[in-house]
């Protein structure tokens, strides 16, 4: 079994790495349409319907890091509507990886005593997440 190490995964956002990134989640979801009628012998029967992806990226607070909290909320304040984002590995030939556009949604920082202070910010695809392919 080939597992990848999670330190080969990351997010950019407009071509940048989120700073001090921890990890991420990307959701892609898809709703259906019921079309279930009276020949479906009593069995649920569904139509492919609208999709739509989102993407929460956990990270460390780093003030110098290049894209942090603070550029963050300032994309969001400039109402930046399309940030380009890539999910996955863009670098090593062969791995795949998933990239669009987004907006931020949210973001949050958790500054906890005696801890690292964190945070998170949550983008919803604007359109189309495209899967590629690391080419030579």
């Amino acid at each position: 079994m080939a597992v990848i190490n999670g330190t080969a995964l990351y997010v950019k956002l407009s071509g940048v790495l989120v700073a001090a990134a921890t990890g991420y989640t990307l959701t892609i979801n898809q709703n259906v349409i019921d079309s279930t009628t009276k020949d479906s012998s009593k069995w649920a029967e569904n139509l492919n319907g609208t999709r739509s992806w989102s993407i929460s990226v956990d990270f460390l607070y780093d003030p110098a890091g290049t894209l942090n909290f603070v550029e963050l909320i300032d994309f969001l304040i400039a109402d930046v509507a399309n940030l380009a984002v890539i999910a996955g590995d863009d670098v090593t030939v062969g791995e795949v990886n998933y990239t669009g556009t987004a907006r931020i949604e949210a973001i949050s920082i958790t500054p906890n005593d005696n801890d690292a202070s964190g945070g998170s910010v949550n983008l919803v695809g604007n359109g189309p997440l495209v899967k590629a392919t690391v080419s030579a």
